[in-house]
């Protein structure tokens, strides 16, 4: 009796699943590729089980991390507790097959095929990496009814529309410690994100220990930064997720923190004190690109990062770079006259092309905010679209067969409604060729932190990265702004009952103000 009370209390409280309530009647955050509806539904009992065929390094804790999750919506307590190498249950509830396991690596295959029906789920793809995302849409599935929770039937073939699908986070302004990355990697992974980008290094912070040059976090991180154990820890914890991690270190601009360890590579005029920059802005300080030693500091940091961050690309930063201390230094003028060099932009360029080979030495591929963009760059470095890529001739990067990441139109930190990040397309509304198309990878949704903090980063990122999501991974048509809006309430709630805390603080900071 009380169990059929509770389950008509939680009926109550929860949004009407209904087939004929709404247009689209699944409640999924990203929609899949293809779903048909089948008839008939799978009761979810405690006799519950999952069965795995396949690599088990990353499905074994992953599926029990699954069914712990399942267990948490339902409060069945489930027989089965969790998975091991030999146990092998050939009736189980939901099969799960996979050919290989997933190298993490941008094209890696995330497909999969999720057959629910009355008798059994079958969860198929060809790597681990596609059954981990075809484990979160199985688990937004579970719906209830007066005779408790089920899966509906359903036949689903998914695959995402873009390969680079992140998040950018921004420890450097203020910092974000480990369990902060680890909830939010989980909640990526809800949204089938496949990219955390940590931007490490600003006029703010350096923020991760560095063993070859240490007076990097000793002298610009005011004692906040990620040791490099807890880096590798962050990174093992997303490959489990099928996420890849890739670095920023923000130069030549930005560079404020790295020039309070190493001042004599600043371009300032002489005299000029470097001060660690506490509140938000553009500042001046600059890297000099005339200066040997520049390169031979940002090779050592480099080659160390490049090792800790198995990531095959490598992010630069180079933007916002206003050159006023290389227009003010007359050892800079005099080099780039020297050179034919005729303008900040023309020095710029070559500051990225010996980064780029730099880079390349080291195994990686560069990444640049487009800033760094000029048809003379080499091809392969990958440009980060963030200005209004539109009119920042991005388009003929495309064309010219620069590789391509968007986050304009997806700065979550400007706090604007979902719907203008929803409605936003990687591609943009001019038209491209195939063969230009196919060179935007995909985007970033990008959480600037000059006005957050590890307390209020929930709620700034969450649920609106959701649309972003999205909008990155379902098919370009699918752009009904009411059942977004629709879905993303309920994405929002199963965050929180996985651990986001952007409901929880948003109540917390408002008890405080209220003492």
């Amino acid at each position: 009796m009380m169990r059929l009370l509770y389950l008509v209390l939680l009926m109550s409280i929860l949004p009407n699943f209904g087939f004929a309530a709404v247009d689209n009647p699944w409640s999924l955050m990203p929609m899949p590729k293809e779903i048909q509806a089948k008839e008939g539904k799978f009761r979810i009992l405690r006799s519950f089980t999952v069965n795995l065929k396949g690599p088990e390094e990353r499905l074994n804790p992953q599926a029990t991390r699954f069914l712990r999750r399942l267990d948490d919506r339902t409060g069945l307590f489930f027989e089965q507790h969790f998975l091991r190498t030999d146990s092998q249950v050939s009736e189980a509830s939901l099969q799960v097959e996979v050919q290989k396991a997933g190298v993490l690596k941008l094209g890696v295959d995330e497909s999969y095929r999720l057959s629910v029906a009355p008798e059994g789920i079958r969860l198929t793809a060809p790597t681990d990496i596609g059954a981990l995302r075809g484990m979160e849409t199985l688990l937004q599935l579970v719906q209830v009814d007066e005779n408790g929770y089920y899966f509906p039937a359903v036949e689903i073939n998914d695959a995402p529309r873009f390969p680079w699908r992140g998040l950018m986070m921004d420890p450097s302004r203020h910092f974000m410690p480990v369990d902060v990355l680890k909830r939010n990697l989980n909640a990526m992974a809800s949204a089938k994100l496949n990219v955390l980008h940590l931007h490490l290094s600003d006029n703010q912070g350096f923020r991760i220990e560095s063993k070859v040059l240490p007076a990097l976090h000793e002298k610009g991180s005011d004692g906040e930064y990620y040791t490099q154990q807890q880096i590798r820890e962050v990174i093992a914890y997303a490959g489990e997720l099928g996420i890849r991690v890739m670095p920023e270190f923000d130069v030549p601009g930005h560079a404020t923190a790295i020039l309070m360890a190493y001042p004599e590579i600043g371009s300032a005029p002489a005299g000029y004190e470097y001060k660690m920059e506490v509140n938000a802005g553009v500042f001046d300080p600059t890297l000099d690109p005339t200066n040997e030693k520049t390169y031979e500091l940002l090779e050592k940091l480099f080659a160390e990062m490049a090792s800790l961050f198995p990531d095959e690309y490598f992010h630069i930063g180079g933007d916002e770079n206003k050159g006023l201390h290389w227009k003010e230094n007359p050892r800079i003028q005099q080099f780039m006259k020297k050179n034919k060099l005729k303008d900040n932009h023309e020095l710029q360029l070559y500051f990225s092309t010996r980064i780029s080979k730099m880079v390349k030495r080291l195994g990686k591929h560069m990444v640049g905010w487009d800033e760094i963009y000029t048809p003379e760059l080499p091809k392969e470095t990958l440009v980060h679209g963030w200005r209004n890529w539109q009119g920042m001739d991005m388009y003929q990067a495309a064309k010219k067969g620069y590789k391509m990441i968007v986050s304009s139109g997806y700065y979550i930190d400007l706090m604007k409604r979902a719907e203008s990040h929803y409605l936003n397309d990687p591609l943009g509304d001019k038209p491209l060729k195939p063969s230009a198309e196919a060179n935007i990878m995909g985007g970033e949704a990008t959480m600037w932190s000059e006005l957050v903090t590890a307390r209020t980063v929930d709620s700034r990122i969450w649920p609106r990265t959701a649309a972003i999501a999205e909008r990155f991974w379902s098919p370009k048509h699918i752009r009904d702004v009411d059942d977004m809006y629709r879905r993303m309430d309920l994405f929002s709630m199963a965050l929180e009952i996985d651990g986001i805390l952007h409901i929880h603080s948003k109540e917390a900071i408002m008890r405080k103000l209220c003492r």
